[in-house]
């Protein structure tokens, strides 16, 4: 029983963003053809100046291609951050363009389309689609055509994260109208009735407590999305499979996948190598900046923690004073609440670490201290994206997950690293990497990659 005044203000968001994804396809093919005519260098077979449209009108019906497989991938229906609706138009893109491919060579499209142009248009429609969508939804989210409101319900560090997340991306046209942390049934029902959400989000709240706010779901025409993180069958751990007719639960394990292992080690050594190359006159600079900074080496090695539990030596531009250790014990000494901000974060945060030199400082807030362990991903010890690599002395805090964590290589970034950095807490930190080993594909590695990017620029979270 949904609310009727909700109901058509979705089929309007849901129209709008429809025609928009086809208006950008379109564009993208333009552009991609326009782009292929004026390519130097590359033959261009008698191609005319601008696409004639006219010959391909007749056509346009592929591009639906494109609007059902987003439907399929959940793009008009699921609340999306910006990095996960990256990874779904990526993926709808490659299978809809791989389809649409084949489709003009089975018709025999006349004139035949430039191939080059096709991959051209392909690549450029991902980023259209994306960068489109985003300015659409954020405007659609200031009319208020495209907003769902929220309760949220229960005291967890998944709500908490969930909540916070939400509340930065208009992206995903959730508005957080309440947080009510404690298990009182009657408040929540007041705030309901005033509030009138589309969506209460639960966690960490006891399951009996969840069974007796189901009639709000029928009163109120209100979904209800229960985060179990910490019940016995975790859902970001389990995939809904056909077995023998009937719907089983299948554990999700994607980087134990042999094959999964392997795509991840090529799409590694297809951008470390090329990189490496790109930036030797970088590692030429910041290593004599670091010379000249303070005494000591200029690359700094540490014992990490790899996979299986193997101890390996991870590379850094060196950072700190030569007797950091010294330093740091005098200054937590000297500090006592300090030292209860680094026995949290393993990090000093809220003031200069004195440890650091000036040269570091920099090198640390622009992530650009971990470029040599690009020679780690190189050396099979790292990934390029991956869970953090911890410190030997810091195996008592992953103890309880070391299977899940350990099984899989560390990463010169990770999922942590773009959703926060050195601001979270260990707790969100390990929540992230659980989610990224067992929930791993090729295109979370590529969206996690390009939103480093950004970040590194950025510098927040980073200490």
């Amino acid at each position: 029983m949904e609310n009727k005044v909700r109901r058509p203000k979705r089929l309007i968001s849901k129209t709008i963003l429809a025609l928009l994804d086809f208006t950008l396809i379109a564009m993208s093919f333009y552009t991609g053809y326009i782009i292929r005519v004026h390519l130097p260098g590359v033959s261009q077979m008698n191609l005319p100046p601008a696409l004639p449209i006219h010959l391909y009108s007749k056509y346009l019906f592929a591009f639906l291609i494109w609007l059902i497989t987003f439907y399929y991938e959940g793009l008009y229906t699921k609340y999306l951050t910006r990095s996960e609706e990256f990874i779904k138009i990526t993926k709808g893109t490659t299978i809809s363009s791989a389809f649409a491919a084949l489709l003009f060579y089975t018709l025999q499209v006349q004139p035949s389309f430039s191939r080059l142009a096709f991959f051209i248009s392909y690549i450029i429609s991902i980023f259209f689609l994306w960068f489109g969508r985003i300015i659409a939804k954020v405007l659609l989210y200031e009319l208020k055509i495209y907003r769902e409101k929220a309760v949220f319900w229960g005291n967890s560090i998944e709500i908490e994260w969930f909540r916070k997340i939400i509340e930065k991306e208009k992206n995903c046209g959730i508005e957080v109208a309440a947080h009510i942390k404690n298990y009182n049934l009657k408040e929540l029902e007041k705030v309901v009735d005033e509030i009138k959400p589309s969506l209460i989000v639960v966690g960490g709240v006891p399951i009996e407590d969840i069974k007796k706010i189901e009639p709000l779901a029928w009163t109120y025409g209100i979904e209800i999305l229960i985060n179990a993180f910490n019940s016995t069958l975790n859902p970001q751990e389990l995939e809904v499979v056909e077995f023998f007719g009937f719907k089983s639960l299948k554990l999700k394990y994607s980087l134990l996948i042999p094959q999964n292992v392997t795509i991840k080690r090529a799409l590694d050594l297809i951008i470390t190598i090329p990189l490496i190359i790109l930036t030797i006159p970088l590692f030429v600079i910041i290593g004599i900046a670091v010379k000249l900074s303070s005494k000591g080496p200029v690359i700094y090695k540490s014992d990490r923690i790899g996979k299986d539990g193997r101890i390996f030596k991870i590379y850094k531009f060196r950072t700190m004073y030569m007797n950091s250790d010294e330093i740091l014990k005098n200054f937590l000494k000297q500090n006592p609440v300090i030292a209860d901000e680094y026995e949290k974060f393993r990090k000093i945060k809220s003031v200069y670490d004195p440890r650091v030199t000036p040269v570091g400082k920099f090198l640390r807030k622009t992530s650009l201290d971990e470029l040599p362990q690009l020679f780690n991903v190189i050396k099979g010890e790292m990934s390029l994206v991956g869970p953090r690599p911890y410190l030997p002395e810091e195996y008592v805090i992953i103890e309880d997950v070391e299977d899940v964590i350990l099984s899989v290589k560390p990463g010169l970034t990770g999922l942590w690293q773009v959703s926060g950095r050195n601001a979270l807490s260990f707790e969100e930190k390990i929540m992230l990497e659980l989610y990224y080993v067992k929930n791993w594909n090729i295109f979370l590695d590529i969206a996690i990659l390009l939103k480093t990017i950004p970040e590194i620029f950025k510098g927040s979270g980073a200490y």
